[in-house]
């Protein structure tokens, strides 16, 4: 591990501000239901650049851990729930664009378990501050680091081992809905794509009904979607979007083991892009997913470390006035 990560790792908000960002939001797993309505910025937003106005709250996590690092400029740490919308805005208003990030959330009782397993690890006496400093030590040393590796297992059985991808993020990056954005009733954005010469574009038939073309991006992460629970809670934080899907990043560099066939339920995919390395140790992505995609109609892609496989998406839009 170098000390650049392990500085990330410890201390994100000073990493990652000393590098120009200004704004960490962090994602607490939760229920879609209970706050997945997109999110818009209030009224008196500056409006003075383009931003992310995400519903944001406090980040408790900051009480959890004593920075003793306070020199230079830091970011500021917010946090969101699992299945919340970030809108979009620019310097002309909102833009119907949001961001949907998901984690698969893990018991209560294990994280619970997990906290108190890694102060084990650490040797931390009854009544005493986890800091940053402790943290530090214990990465630092390859014995107490296998101890502070293995309370994973308090979250997951095999959450050390093989199973240490399982906890996840994805994230989708598309138009709120056809007729759900912002700009109203009257007016439609025209979103247009192109990737790799291909082009697409939306339109309309009249003011009560038009078609479209989707140009949303979903990225998958690790998602292990092959299990059930971890499906459905996935699929439950993407179901008001699915028809505004395009491209997917396939799970796991197009591991069979991750991947799902109800993904091509959401039946406006176009494109999968698997990202492995060229040849793949792994042998990722899976034939088997490859050819179930390609069988159903879905462009594949593989970018690997080869600069040639580079990918480039495309998506503009312009603002049509309906008669």
């Amino acid at each position: 591990m170098s000390g650049s990560l392990i500085e990330a790792s410890l201390d994100p908000a000073g990493w990652f501000g000393r590098r120009g960002v200004k704004r960490i939001v962090r994602l607490r797993p939760g229920s879609p239901e209970a706050d997945g309505i997109p999110i818009e910025p209030s009224p008196d937003a500056d409006m003075d650049r383009p931003k992310i106005m995400p519903k944001i709250l406090p980040d408790p996590g900051e009480n959890e851990i004593v920075d003793e690092r306070r020199e230079g400029f830091r970011a500021k740490s917010y946090e969101i729930v699992s299945g919340s919308s970030i809108v979009l805005q620019t310097p002309s208003g909102l833009l119907d664009w949001i961001l949907i990030p998901h984690v698969t959330p893990a018991p209560k009782e294990n994280v619970a378990a997990f906290k108190k397993a890694i102060r084990i690890a650490l040797e931390l006496r009854p009544g005493s501050k986890l800091t940053s400093k402790r943290l530090l030590k214990g990465i630092s040393e390859t014995k107490t680091r296998k101890k502070m590796k293995d309370c994973y297992e308090s979250i997951i059985v095999g959450g050390s081992k093989r199973l240490h991808n399982r906890i996840s993020m994805s994230l989708y990056s598309g138009p709120m809905g056809r007729d759900s954005g912002p700009m109203g009733q009257a007016h439609l954005a025209r979103w247009r794509s192109e990737i790799m010469g291909l082009q697409w574009s939306s339109s309309y038939k009249n003011r009560n009904s038009h078609y479209f073309m989707p140009t949303g991006w979903l990225g998958t992460g690790d998602a292990t979607l092959k299990n059930q629970c971890v499906w459905e809670s996935f699929e439950a934080t993407y179901r008001n979007v699915r028809d505004q899907i395009a491209t997917i990043v396939l799970p796991h560099h197009g591991s069979k083991h991750n991947f799902r066939t109800e993904l091509l339920n959401f039946a406006t995919v176009r494109n999968a892009i698997a990202s492995a390395s060229n040849p793949s140790r792994y042998k990722h992505p899976s034939p088997t997913v490859m050819y179930e995609l390609q069988h159903a109609g879905v462009t594949t892609w593989q970018v690997s470390q080869d600069v040639n496989s580079e990918l480039e998406e495309i998506v503009w839009h312009s603002r049509l006035s309906l008669p």
